[in-house]
């Protein structure tokens, strides 16, 4: 069943001052959720791409507390419940743009389609970013509409699970040279939209990049105990239970620990690992933290661990952000050979990789770190030079070029 927004229409911001008294372009970051603690490097876009004044658009506000004093966000209104089901949603969206009688092709209920056109006149962003593939499937038509350029930003499972769903594959593939520039975080993702129509000159590899913070002194870490921390969504693309067994089958697991953080529909799945192995004095699974907690962790630890594989529907990492923050505080890292981690870790130099669900190969690798702390901190050295290269600030000042020059050929 098909249900309409209750609530008014009219934008609701969260943020007091609007002005834009520097005389900065406005950009839009649109998305469909803002908040969610897994998506810092979105906040980190939102607060820092200092050539503009940033605002947020978005569907659902996903923690009410969120940057309320960082940027203004919209919450979009008038939005209708879709079905979930992938033929019914893309065919519920396809009569919804047939029928739009306020923008042609907008495929949206014409209160949404309203709402955007009104936040768009009052506000009148100078370029729009569009946070994963759907989203800027959603908003193409009404950004045309409005002669706002459109950047199609993509970063993982929209170029890999999403690409399952014939509805959105043939949108994507008619709407690809459309958009004013495509980014994708990996090379592999350019590829994919290179096989699905788009241009080479259009398409711009930016991974998400991270701060680099102050260099860590490990050199008070016991040479004989090896901290291990791991930190994700518990979701299956992630393997935490693959973790959790390598770390169980390490021969000198009684001389490490093991930290998760993160929460995930395989928690349960994770607790009986320890249940079983009883390792339970060896883990601490800390459950959801702030980014405080994850760089106080990271600080304290010796090796980041992550056992990234291809999921069941096809979904792929893009740029694990966790993986490169460690690397950033100058953790070597035991990981897989998967999507770009290849590129965010030198093999044998800045850390050692797996083939995908080779448990007993990164028990092995684990175990060979823990048992070497001065490979360890020449490992965790080099990675920091080498994550460096991709540093925020670098990534940052790339994407504010790509999103200059689309306002620059829209006048």
């Amino acid at each position: 069943m098909v249900l309409a927004s209750s609530q008014p229409i009219h934008d609701v911001t969260i943020m007091a001052d609007l002005s834009n008294s520097n005389d900065r372009p406005i950009a839009w970051i649109a998305t469909d959720s803002y908040g969610g603690g897994s998506e810092v490097w979105m906040r980190r876009q939102a607060t820092s791409l200092d050539d503009f004044d940033v605002h947020v658009t978005t569907l659902h506000l996903a923690n009410n507390d969120s940057d309320k004093s960082a940027v203004p966000i919209h919450v979009v209104k008038g939005n209708w419940i879709v079905p979930r089901t992938s033929l019914l949603r893309w065919g519920y969206k396809g009569l919804l743009g047939r029928f739009n009688p306020v923008v042609s092709g907008a495929e949206m209920s014409p209160a949404e389609t309203r709402w955007w056109n009104q936040t768009i006149q009052q506000h009148r962003p100078s370029v729009c970013l569009a946070q994963f593939g759907p989203m800027a499937i959603h908003l193409l038509p009404i950004m045309k509409f409005n002669s706002v350029p459109l950047i199609a930003h993509f970063h993982g499972h929209d170029v890999t699970a999403c690409l399952k769903q014939k509805g959105y594959t043939r949108r994507l593939r008619e709407m690809l040279n459309q958009f004013d520039a495509l980014v994708v975080v990996a090379e592999y993702q350019k590829e994919t939209l290179l096989e699905l129509g788009a241009k080479s000159n259009q398409i711009h590899v930016i991974p998400c990049g991270v701060p680099m913070p102050p260099e860590v002194d490990r050199t008070g870490h016991a040479i004989d105990q090896c901290k291990f921390l791991s930190v994700g969504r518990l979701v299956n693309k992630k393997r935490p239970d693959a973790t959790l067994e390598a770390f169980a089958q390490m021969p000198n697991v009684h001389h490490s620990t093991l930290t998760m953080v993160g929460d995930g529909p395989m928690r349960k799945v994770c607790q009986n690992i320890i249940d079983r192995h009883g390792i339970g004095d060896r883990v601490r699974m800390l459950g959801a933290c702030s980014s405080q907690i994850v760089a106080s962790e990271m600080r304290d630890a010796d090796v980041f661990v992550q056992h990234s594989v291809t999921g069941p529907d096809g979904d792929r990492e893009g740029w694990p952000v966790a993986i490169a923050e460690a690397a950033s505080f100058g953790l070597p890292i035991v990981a897989t050979r998967h999507a770009s981690i290849p590129t965010q870790v030198v093999e044998q130099k800045t850390g050692l990789l797996v083939d995908e669900h080779d448990v007993a190969g990164m028990s092995n690798a684990m175990n060979e770190l823990a048992g070497d702390g001065e490979r360890r901190q020449l490992m965790g050295q080099h990675g920091r030079e080498h994550i460096a290269e991709t540093s925020l600030e670098i990534q940052l000042s790339r994407l504010q070029s790509v999103m200059q020059d689309c306002i620059c050929r829209s006048k």
